[in-house]
């Protein structure tokens, strides 16, 4: 009850936790607007320099996530056909998980209903992201511009954290490199006849 009314207070009085929130990133779309937003969890980061930062992505976007060196953990939302959140008892089954972790803050960088729903269920008391569909369950909210086009996405992503005092920062994006990736991108060149101490191209279509 404590607790509850200590989050409830916060919340009235607009002031998200200093110090070592709990925060949850949410992006279920591609998995390059997942990579173009790790600018905006290294602004997380760099604001709050103790907190956690769990991210929550579709499977396919997992590895990727796994790899953002200003994150700590990562969630998987498989509501894909067959997947394990496609049911009503595996929705909800994801609710509680979240509801487990106690976050304080989420930043959905992605606007479906399906996210705004998720996380006002799992309750977690601060809630930025876009005035888009399901928006109303936002307690932070900004214009979703995204359609016209006149900035990089990174910069949108920016946009949003920005609505719960977190300061922007420049829009370089770094990746964690394991020696997996390294093995498995040296096999894959190998298998098409190129050293990886040769130059060579890659084109993303």
């Amino acid at each position: 009850v404590d607790d509850a009314h200590r989050r409830a207070r916060r919340l009235l009085e607009d002031a998200p936790e200093r110090g070592m929130p709990n925060v949850l990133v949410v992006r279920l779309d591609r998995i390059g607007d997942v990579m173009l937003s790790f600018p905006a969890v290294r602004a997380i980061r760099e604001k709050y320099p103790l907190a956690r930062i769990s991210w929550l992505v579709r499977p396919q976007a997992r590895e990727l996530a796994e790899r953002c060196p200003a994150s700590d953990a990562v969630l998987v939302y498989d509501y894909g056909r067959s997947g394990e959140h496609e049911s009503l008892f595996g929705y909800f089954a994801l609710v509680r998980q979240i509801s487990r972790r106690r976050f304080d803050q989420v930043f959905i960088l992605h606007p479906t209903l399906r996210s705004h729903l998720l996380t006002a269920l799992a309750g977690i008391p601060y809630r930025a992201g876009y005035a888009a569909e399901g928006g109303a369950l936002l307690t932070h909210r900004v214009l979703d511009l995204r359609s016209d086009g006149y900035q990089h996405e990174s910069r949108y992503a920016m946009d949003v954290v920005r609505s719960l005092g977190v300061p922007p920062v420049n829009e370089e994006a770094s990746m964690l490199i394991f020696d997996a990736d390294r093995q498995t991108a040296g096999a894959l060149l190998a298998a098409r006849g190129i050293m990886s101490d040769e130059p060579y191209a890659v084109f993303h279509a």
